[in-house]
């Protein structure tokens, strides 16, 4: 009996100087399974993440940390789902700070 497919959903805190929003945006469009939530202008930005398994979420994370004026990148959730479950995407709506995204 094979195991049921299964989806990580992750969703990080990228910390960062503001000046480098471009390359830093261009560059997080390159991680397979990564979509740019929001952002604001004093350098935080929320993504999310969908992955088979747990492994690219910890390379996607170093990945981040690695790019020219990331400070840092935050794991501030995870969830495991069944993947024929996820028929279609939630709507999501990010607070960073005091503005909502």
């Amino acid at each position: 009996m094979s195991e049921p497919d299964i989806v990580h959903i992750s969703s990080l805190v990228v910390h960062f100087k503001p000046e480098f929003l471009t390359p830093i945006s261009a560059a997080l469009t390159n991680i397979h399974g990564l979509e740019i939530q929001g952002h604001n202008d004093t350098g935080k930005m929320v993504v999310t993440l969908e992955t088979a398994t747990e492994h690219p979420v910890l390379d996607a994370i170093r990945d981040i940390n690695e790019l020219p004026g990331v400070l840092n990148t935050s794991l501030v959730f995870h969830q495991i789902d069944d993947a024929s479950a996820q028929e279609e995407s939630l709507p999501v709506t990010v607070n960073v700070g005091e503005e909502a995204l």
